[in-house]
């Protein structure tokens, strides 16, 4: 150490400016946007092995992006610096219907801790009784497969139906109530059409000053018509859920608990959380089953493990929702989920960050009003974590000598530090349990037509599974 200085100087001396963190080139105004194409976490990962290292920047059109890779580089940027890291990249869809209150896409500013620390806190007092629940709303969703010729042999689609069951369950955690199901695919589809209109979404997501102008602006305001019924229906079924002194113990009684008498602001911004609720788990938590299902039917030897085991677990007469709570007895089920959760993690860049003030990463100075992309993907794919094959199906890489499942902290599909996902345990057991009812129940398969489905997927604001038709091969007894 140099004479006179202290260990932090001599830190404080090594860490590089933001002009000298690397990046692709960029030109005036359209920044690395020619360079990039799309972004694409995989590309990203490339990108860092061969030019940049695990943490470079890029910009588009005026603002700057900084991509973490490898698990390293997101721990440290995501839970070691999480706080000046908790930012949200402005979205003029959602910051135009709701000014700031979805806690989901705000700042961490003391409204959003507030809330979010409800959150936590709400949905830990609802887990216990949503196993049933979850359970109830499987086998509903087998009887819809049913009611489409699945028992007879018909090829049929289930991401629909997938979908809906778990908006239900969304909707019975938090206001312990369902919807006809037509209403439900309506509330659904409102609440995610603006992030499927593109390419206007996808302006205002590069270019947030675009709101001002039209076509943006009347963009906007249709949209924001189109919320305020949603959050208007929803609103009103929150004042019709329950007394504050019943026994139900799902996230809007514990919200009466604390509020006896809330004004319309606290219940609006209950429905707004309602909104996230479904917004950030029905989507996510659906295709994230659906995969899992998806890499057993392709790789049938491994289907077959995992239903004996599922088989000989529920033999004595146990349910599902029992299994859940005994997951020990099913360690190969679980290294499953676990090891397609690494393969195809459905939020590969985490949603993405911002800096809300100056915070060092990787040796290197990032200023505030940064947008950061954790590339969670390239942590689950890291050569020097999952060799000699990161690219292959092995869900006994996560099972001990002994036979006991062991999962691995490199694996993050719901993120770390304080954004990590608040119903990481609600959508673990959603995935659980509707996997383990199907498994357990059918032996079924790929239709003919999907047999060469594409196992890459489609990346949007998550990543979808591939179109795919199944169909059943027996039923199980």
């Amino acid at each position: 150490m140099t004479e006179g200085r202290s260990n932090e100087e001599e830190e404080e001396s090594r860490v590089l400016g933001f002009d000298k963190m690397p990046g692709p080139w960029g030109l005036p105004i359209l920044g690395s946007l020619l360079t990039l194409g799309s972004a694409h976490p995989r590309r990203f990962s490339e990108w860092g092995s061969k030019y940049y290292g695990n943490i470079f920047r890029y910009k588009m059109v005026y603002q700057d992006y900084v991509v973490l890779n490898g698990y390293e580089a997101v721990e440290d940027g995501l839970l070691l610096c999480g706080n000046s890291l908790s930012g949200r990249k402005p979205f003029p869809v959602v910051d135009h219907v709701h000014k700031g209150k979805r806690i989901f896409f705000t700042n961490c500013d003391s409204t959003w801790r507030e809330w979010k620390t409800f959150a936590i806190r709400a949905m830990a007092a609802a887990m216990p009784g949503m196993p049933l629940k979850i359970c109830d709303e499987g086998e509903k969703l087998i009887s819809d497969m049913l009611d489409l010729g699945f028992a007879t042999g018909t090829a049929i689609d289930i991401k629909d139906l997938m979908k809906c069951r778990m908006a239900q369950i969304g909707f019975r955690s938090f206001i312990d109530k369902e919807f006809e199901e037509t209403e439900v695919q309506g509330i659904i589809d409102e609440i995610y059409g603006p992030f499927r209109s593109k390419p206007l979404s996808g302006f205002l997501f590069l270019i947030p000053s675009l709101a001002y102008i039209p076509p943006f602006n009347r963009y906007l305001d249709a949209i924001k018509r189109n919320y305020t019924l949603v959050q208007r229906r929803l609103e009103k079924a929150i004042k019709e859920r329950l007394s504050p002194d019943d026994d139900s113990t799902d996230v809007a009684a514990s919200f009466f608990k604390d509020h006896p008498n809330p004004d319309e602001d606290e219940i609006e911004r209950l429905a707004c959380l309602l909104i996230d609720w479904i917004f950030a788990g029905v989507s996510t938590t659906s295709e994230q089953a659906l995969w899992v299902l998806l890499f057993l039917m392709k790789h049938t030897d491994q289907m077959k493990i995992v239903q004996a085991e599922l088989r000989n677990a529920l033999k004595d007469g146990k349910g599902v929702e029992q299994l859940y709570k005994n997951k020990d007895l099913v360690p190969r089920f679980q290294a499953s989920i676990h090891e397609v959760m690494r393969l195809r993690p459905i939020a590969p860049m985490a949603f993405f960050h911002k800096t809300i003030d100056e915070a060092v990463v990787g040796g290197f100075r990032i200023p505030e009003n940064v947008v950061i992309v954790p590339n969670v993907w390239s942590a689950h794919h890291d050569p020097d974590l999952w060799s000699p094959d990161p690219e292959s199906f092995r869900p006994e890489r996560h099972i001990s000598g002994d036979g006991k499942f062991l999962p691995s902290k490199y694996v993050i599909p719901f993120s770390l530090g304080p954004r990590k996902c608040v119903g990481e345990e609600l959508a673990r057991a959603n995935i659980f349990i509707i996997n383990a009812l199907l498994l357990s129940r059918y032996d079924f398969q790929l239709a003919q037509e999907s047999e060469n489905v594409d196992m890459e997927g489609e990346l949007a604001s998550i990543l979808q599974t591939p179109d795919f038709k199944i169909q059943i091969h027996d039923k199980l007894d």
